[in-house]
């Protein structure tokens, strides 16, 4: 709601038109109640609304972890409402606490990489799509006292610790902040804002790298000496690898993988396949091949 009123306030300004999706996930006897919130205040505002619900039938087909498959189920339905609308932009509220409670489950739940500490990117694309994030440097305290006078509706769930992400956010970070003295999320955003300049650096050189090998000019295949191979270390390559994979379905392979594919590169093997990713090696020539599939 926060970013809604800035958008409404600043869309002259900015020369947009917002259009508003909302996504009931049917998860809380009282999710109904956002919803109508939502389109009620966009009927008097004249501002366009879609509503779509995640039925009981989605939740009871499926297993796993809950938070995660509402966010792919939502992501999914802001994106055909994005291509109904034939929109190239979808802005999402995250806020610098949610960046610093990602940033630390990320590290103290399943171990990161560099692109794992920068956290939710202020910019990213799916496909044709844009994901904006442009409430990602104020805190949730500061758009708390921006709302202080306008209508809003607080989700319960968020008060459940038994979701991970509340248990940072209500506990973890509370604790380390008492018991270190200072506050923590300063320090975790900043790392986070680091990490993600040093990943853009990376991903020019890397995309530099590649365009240098590409057989040709709009080819999906790329060319690599055997000596070059030798030459660089396994982090180049493993860096190397999960970049160019990640340019072509939006993200990569597990470390294990990662691995395995650099060890293929290293030994004599000559074919194998990794969708969406194909090696071949030539050794008479001294060449190795690879391919990007679809």
């Amino acid at each position: 709601m926060a970013m809604l009123h800035l958008f409404l306030e600043t869309r002259e300004k900015l020369k947009i038109i917002p259009i508003v999706a909302h996504i009931n996930h049917n998860l809380r006897p009282d999710s109904g109640r956002d919803a109508q919130f939502v389109d009620n205040f966009c009927q008097e505002h004249g501002v366009e609304c879609y509503l779509s619900e995640i039925n009981e039938e989605f939740w009871d087909s499926g297993k796993g972890n809950i938070e995660d498959r509402a966010r792919r189920e939502r992501y999914r339905l802001l994106e055909k409402i994005s291509r109904k609308c034939r929109v190239a932009y979808i802005a999402t509220a995250h806020h610098r606490d949610d960046q610093v409670e990602t940033v630390l489950m990320r590290i103290l739940d399943r171990g990161t990489g560099l692109q794992g500490l920068g956290g939710i990117a202020e910019l990213s694309a799916s496909g044709k799509i844009n994901y904006l994030r442009p409430l990602l440097r104020f805190s949730r305290r500061q758009l708390a006292d921006y709302m202080a006078d306008r209508a809003w509706i607080e989700d319960i769930s968020n008060a459940d610790i038994d979701i991970r992400r509340n248990l940072f956010r209500h506990e973890v970070i509370p604790r380390l902040e008492k018991v270190l003295g200072h506050p923590v999320g300063d320090h975790v955003a900043r790392l986070a804002e680091t990490a993600g300049q040093y990943d853009e650096v990376l991903s020019v050189a890397l995309n530099h790298f590649w365009e240098t090998h590409r057989r040709s000019p709009r080819s999906r295949a790329y060319l690599l000496t055997c000596s070059e191979i030798a030459n660089y270390p396994d982090a180049f390559w493993l860096a190397a690898i999960a970049h160019l994979v990640r340019q072509a379905r939006g993200y990569t392979f597990g470390a294990r993988t990662l691995k395995d594919m650099v060890g293929f590169l290293r030994g004599d093997s000559a074919f194998a396949s990794y969708q969406p990713l194909t090696i071949r090696k030539d050794k008479l020539k001294g060449h190795v091949w690879i391919g990007l599939n679809g």
